[in-house]
């Protein structure tokens, strides 16, 4: 008797150890516009076929030089879209190999496309004026999903790296 229940318990243990969903996503973020009454964002799809979106609450001041408070509100889509069908699309088309390697261009606005996969995980930033056809066609349309229905949430995890980004303070005369 106390071998099966030892082999029922391995089992369970087992069972319970191997079942474990690693979370996959697609995540794009936008950085600063030359324009600083414009919203920073976030757009994340993930494997629950839900979009999540996030978009930065503006503090605009007349004695603020810089409007982006770095606070966000965030939201989750109504709808559901098919993350395979994104998942492809990303895979196939960004990966070190396939994006120039980051440079600095003056007062451009700059995108970062993060991604976990089961067999792939890469962050990448770029400025979309160095993307090829297919991958700047790919960036649009993972932007347009922050026009669909959405309902407020209190938060999700976003990269910070474009997020929280801060401009140095101007001299003062």
């Amino acid at each position: 008797m106390k071998s099966k229940f030892s082999i029922l318990f391995l089992f369970l243990i087992l069972l319970f150890s191997c079942s474990k969903d690693e979370i996959q996503y697609i995540e794009l973020t936008g950085g600063r516009e030359m324009d600083r009454s414009k919203e920073r964002f976030g757009i994340k799809i993930k494997s629950d076929n839900h979009i999540y979106f996030c978009k930065e609450i503006m503090d605009v001041k007349p004695d603020n030089y810089d409007h982006h408070s770095g606070k966000y509100s965030y939201y989750k889509s109504i709808s559901k879209v098919d993350f395979m069908e994104y998942q492809a699309l990303v895979f196939n088309n960004f990966s070190r190999d396939k994006v120039d390697a980051f440079s600095s261009i003056p007062d451009a606005k700059a995108y970062q496309i993060k991604f976990q996969f089961t067999n792939a995980q890469e962050k990448l930033t770029f400025y979309p004026e160095y993307l090829n056809e297919k991958q700047s066609f790919i960036i649009e349309m993972l932007e347009r999903l922050k026009y669909k229905k959405f309902k407020a949430i209190d938060s999700i995890e976003f990269s910070k790296d474009l997020l929280q980004e801060k401009l140095p303070e101007p001299p003062k005369f």
